[in-house]
């Protein structure tokens, strides 16, 4: 099998994988006050520590969740009721989050925030929250939030950045970006699944979606996953160590992107001309849907998805895409192609000769 879906879950790193095994042949419950129970809160304080110091943050402005999803609903709905922008290629958990106030920023044929009608919709009525998505999903593209950030603040909203598919691919500086919020997963990473958190500046406000415990400073209620927690930590922290491994994956892009479409009549990248994460490519092969696409390539064991994992079963147009400004046709036969800490030269090799093959035939 070749695995090209890494922006849906990346393999588990082996390292994190032994210590979340280790971690559950013990016992304890990480708000026990016994020797268990501490030695439970001891993984969860390491862990936080681990994410707080690749994210420059203190270890107190990071707070456990179940997953990113669990950390945006989080926040969006801490702000239930009061004006929210978004930009026009968030992820559902952002879009389908039920906040009838939201509002959408529209985004360049690139994929990139349009700043200037970002600042005309703050300064038209009050906001409370921004959102922004540091790094798409479906292309790659890496917003300005910097820039967004200081223009949120211009107007009085607080802004929140959705980094799931920024780190350990980019450098996140949580304190030095000035964002308010920010929300990460672990199984993008090379964690284990069902694990995540967020990162809220000093007196922010969060309104809990979990209640009925004391945990994670009373601001999520559960009993802490210490295991995942744990393996969310070490995997955070190795692939911040070995964050230029983006630096070869963008290489292999290119070599990707360039042979297709030399030889491929059709074939179009979006988000092309302006700065992306090294490991994703979204690819138009026009007339060709992305179902027909995809079946063709499962069957030499390739896998690639359609866009968001979360979304990819649907059979509609991407969001992101014809925010983009792509057509319905387009979207529909739009494929992600998306490498990870593990995938090597010969799975690029391999998915060039076959992807070639596949399209050739089907354009006969």
């Amino acid at each position: 099998m070749i695995y090209l879906d890494h922006n849906a879950t990346t393999q588990t790193r082996p390292e994190a994988i032994d210590l979340v095994t280790n971690i559950m042949a013990q016992v304890g419950n990480g708000s026990s006050t016994h020797c268990a129970g501490r030695a439970a809160s001891m993984h969860i304080e390491r862990a936080r520590e681990q994410i707080a110091k690749a994210i420059n943050t203190r270890p107190a402005q990071v707070i456990f969740t179940s997953c990113a999803t669990e950390s945006i609903n989080t926040i969006l709905k801490t702000f239930k009721g009061e004006r929210i922008l978004a930009s026009g290629i968030e992820h559902a958990a952002i879009v389908d989050c039920g906040n009838a106030e939201l509002e959408i920023i529209p985004v360049t044929s690139d994929g990139i925030i349009d700043l200037d009608t970002m600042e005309a919709m703050l300064e038209r009525a009050p906001t409370a929250l921004v959102n922004i998505m540091y790094v798409n999903n479906e292309t790659g593209v890496i917003q300005p939030i910097k820039e967004a950030i200081e223009i949120a603040h211009k107007y009085g909203a607080l802004i929140h950045i959705d980094a799931v598919q920024a780190l350990g691919k980019i450098p996140v500086d949580f304190k030095d970006s000035g964002a308010d919020y920010m929300s990460f997963s672990a199984h993008k990473v090379g964690g284990p699944q069902g694990v995540g958190c967020f990162a809220f500046a000093a007196k922010k406000p969060i309104r809990p979606l979990m209640i009925g415990g004391k945990q994670e400073k009373n601001q999520r209620a559960g009993t802490s996953n210490v295991a995942g927690i744990a393996g969310m930590g070490l995997a955070v922290e190795i692939a911040v160590e070995n964050i230029n491994r983006y630096d070869e994956l963008a290489t292999w892009r290119d070599d990707i992107e360039n042979r297709l479409t030399k030889s491929l009549p059709g074939i179009t990248i979006n988000g092309k001309n302006t700065p992306r994460v090294g490991n994703t490519i979204s690819l138009t092969c026009a007339k060709i849907t992305n179902t027909i696409q995809i079946m063709n390539l499962d069957l030499d064991k390739i896998c690639v998805s359609g866009g968001s994992a979360c979304s990819s079963g649907v059979a509609k147009p991407s969001h992101v895409l014809t925010a983009m400004g792509l057509t319905d046709d387009d979207a529909l036969s739009t494929i992600r192609i998306s490498m990870g800490w593990n995938t090597t030269q010969d799975d690029v090799n391999q998915f060039i000769e076959k992807y070639t093959k596949i399209i050739e035939r089907l354009n006969k």
